[in-house]
């Protein structure tokens, strides 16, 4: 496995989790910054190590790839992995573009090569198992309140706007499709910033739901994604917090008072926060078996076109 990005997310977070994975050797890494590669150097001394992502001793080093950078750099790291014919597993956002992730789906053709999104969302365990049960039964309706606590204004050399919706938007869009389906119209969206925060409401027909509400914003103090489903059967789903899901009004064979559910306390470990589970889940479907719940590059393209709809409404 070669790492490209090593910055704060790969030291908390990656890291630890990519560690933890079995059979998994870290055997490259690639950074601008001579400091981390230093870092890694001193621990991974056998691991080759290199400024270049194009430089020829990281890719022959590697089966698959890790990438956690800028935007650009992504979309770069994609189109290199598909050159040397390795897998990848690449944070969000894929691309700064659908343009530009359009070009990377053509180039990958029709190859076997794993390509996955990384969006933890999907693996947190209220969150996975809100996703689930909607899964289960038919919708009414769905609100969805995304919480975000920075970072806020410009990022990667954009403007305040790309950047929210790179950083934020990506997550809160991926999650209303793996709870709703593919999002067929975007209806009114309304944008409001106040100094280096944003905050946008916006509302979806999906290809399961007549009615999807999102409210995303940065501006809040501490990061969580509440929401509620209601089902056609007139029961509620609601996830409280990344860790909790209530299910109420369920059918009369059962209780009135409905089910509480939860998953065990996150707490900070990475074994906890769902970024085990995804790279486990990749790692699966490198090897050919398991089923991996991260986004590829096709609905990834999706979102991001979703995204720049969005981003055109005031």
């Amino acid at each position: 496995m070669g790492v490209v990005g090593l910055g704060i997310h790969f030291m908390e977070t990656l890291l630890p989790a990519l560690i933890g994975q079995h059979g998994v050797i870290l055997s490259a890494f690639c950074d601008r910054s001579a400091e981390k590669l230093d870092w890694v150097k001193t621990r991974f001394s056998q691991a080759a190590i290199t400024n270049q992502v194009s430089g020829a001793d990281f890719w022959t080093a590697v089966d698959c790839v890790v990438c956690c950078s800028w935007p650009i750099v992504h979309e770069q790291v994609l189109m290199l992995a598909i050159d040397h014919g390795k897998h990848c597993f690449c944070e969000k956002p894929a691309a700064t573009s659908v343009a530009a992730l359009d070009q990377i789906i053509r180039k990958r053709g029709i190859s076997d090569l794993v390509i996955r999104i990384g969006h933890t969302l999907r693996y947190m365990g209220g969150a996975r198992r809100f996703i689930d049960l909607l899964s289960e039964h038919d919708l009414a309706c769905m609100e969805i309140t995304y919480l975000g606590s920075g970072p806020n204004g410009s990022r990667w050399e954009m403007d305040q706007r790309k950047s929210f919706s790179l950083t934020h938007l990506t997550h809160a869009v991926d999650f209303v499709t793996a709870a709703a389906g593919k999002v067929i119209v975007v209806n009114d969206a309304t944008w409001a910033t106040t100094g280096n925060t944003d905050s946008l409401a916006v509302s979806f027909l999906t290809e399961r739901c007549k009615l999807v509400n999102l409210f995303a914003t940065n501006a809040a103090p501490a990061f969580t994604c509440k929401a509620t489903g209601v089902l056609a059967s007139g029961s509620l789903v609601h996830l409280n917090s990344l860790r909790d899901v209530t299910l109420t009004g369920k059918t009369p064979a059962e209780k009135r008072s409905g089910d509480i559910w939860k998953e065990r306390d996150l707490g900070t470990t990475p074994q906890n926060d769902g970024y085990m589970d995804e790279l486990r889940d990749f790692f699966a479907e490198v090897r050919g078996g398991g089923q991996c719940r991260l986004p590829d590059l096709i609905h990834a393209a999706h979102v991001l076109k979703v995204i720049e709809e969005v981003e055109g409404r005031d």
